[in-house]
């Protein structure tokens, strides 16, 4: 096993024009706890850095607690992209990210697959985005397993923040349920001359969707085109306790 603890860093990083290099890790039980971070970035203010390196996780049990986190993040340029294959179960909580960001450029992808199940709670996420005052477009998101469960304010994003496209999120999953706040959103904030501004959703092979005790799953746009979301369960979708699906947009925005 892996165990990396107590603000414990393991990363790669370039600068200027440099190229941040590979960070794998193959073991049976992967373990970030209390602020650790596994990372690789990018801190180039020219667009003409190179493409930092990727995070590759292999595992059968990968849990990361209390704010632990796994990022690549890029100023300019192209981000890495953050894979965890081969796993069984993903446990996310008490506040920890798996995230994918850029400033001014394209944010790397984020790719999951855990055959048995996904369980983020407290506040954790996954998120790929253009953060605040950027301009770029922000990665992709998927995720496969067969149960897929966000708990206590946990969230799924692809965002867009600064100005240009958001990613786009696919769940593939079996049976999925958002309880006590979750959310999954894709949202842009200004309008591009790209076309697509928005990220889409799209929960594919489901057989059930539940969300509860006020969580959501939605598409927004401020200044920009929303993104659409595509639903396919071949049993039930049950939205309860004032929890929502929408497709919003504000300002000069229009909706998906």
């Amino acid at each position: 096993s892996i165990q990396i603890d107590s603000g414990s860093i393991l990363g790669s990083q370039a600068s200027n024009q440099g190229e941040a290099g590979f960070v794998e890790l193959t073991a049976n039980k992967i373990i970030l706890n209390n602020f650790a971070q596994v990372t690789v970035s990018s801190k180039s203010s020219s667009q003409d850095t190179l493409q930092p390196g990727f995070i590759s996780i292999e595992a059968e049990d990968v849990t990361l607690s209390n704010k632990a986190e796994i990022f690549a993040t890029t100023i300019s340029g192209d981000g890495g992209n953050i894979e965890l294959e081969n796993l069984k179960t993903l446990q996310l909580t008490g506040g920890s990210l798996i995230s994918a960001s850029t400033t001014n450029g394209i944010s790397g992808n984020v790719n999951i697959n855990a055959t048995e199940s996904i369980n983020l709670d407290r506040d954790s996420g996954v998120i790929a985005e253009v953060t605040p005052t950027g301009i770029g477009k922000a990665g992709n998101i998927t995720i496969t397993t067969s149960q897929f469960n966000l708990d206590n304010g946990a969230i799924i994003s692809v965002s867009n923040r600064g100005t240009g496209n958001a990613g786009e999120l696919q769940v593939n999953a079996s049976n999925m349920k958002l309880d006590n706040g979750a959310k999954i959103f894709a949202e842009t904030q200004v309008e591009t001359l790209l076309e697509d501004d928005g990220g889409d959703i799209n929960l594919q092979s489901l057989q059930t969707l539940e969300l509860d005790n006020g969580s959501s799953i939605s598409t927004s746009t401020v200044d920009g085109e929303g993104g659409d979301f595509t639903i396919n369960a071949s049993e039930s979708v049950i939205v309860n306790g004032g929890s929502r699906l929408a497709a919003e947009a504000t300002g000069n925005g229009e909706a998906g």
